[in-house]
């Protein structure tokens, strides 16, 4: 969801699961792994996340977008990003690329790509 104009750039709204709310909350996720759908093609460096914790949608953070790298796939983005840095703590590539499958569909990425947001402090 796409809230508005703020001072420096659109704030954007997603959901996040539990674990990796907590995770961006202690700053031990800086990076943010989604579908390059229509959605997240408006983001861009300079705006504002507000990730809504998914078991309480009023618990809200927002953070800041530094950087953005698109990728044609999930496989070749986990191989670049630290996993940890991406929320997965002693994973594998192969343990990322199962959780994100059981998120997305392989036709989404092949239709879509992959986007990895570097997000940090609101402040």
């Amino acid at each position: 969801m796409l809230l508005n104009e703020g001072v420096y750039g659109l704030i954007h709204e997603m959901s996040l699961y539990d674990k990796y709310y907590e995770k961006v909350k202690e700053n031990k996720k800086t990076y943010e792994v989604r579908l390059y759908d229509e959605k997240r093609r408006k983001i861009n460096i300079g705006d504002t996340i507000v990730f809504r914790r998914y078991s309480c949608p009023s618990e809200v953070l927002r953070v800041k977008v530094r950087n953005i790298i698109i990728f044609p796939s999930f496989d070749k983005l986990y191989k670049f990003v630290p996993l940890k840095l991406a929320g997965f703590e002693n994973d594998s590539v192969e343990d990322a690329m199962k959780q994100i499958y059981g998120i997305y569909s392989k036709d989404q990425e092949e239709k879509w790509g992959v986007i990895l947001i570097e997000i940090g402090s609101d402040s």
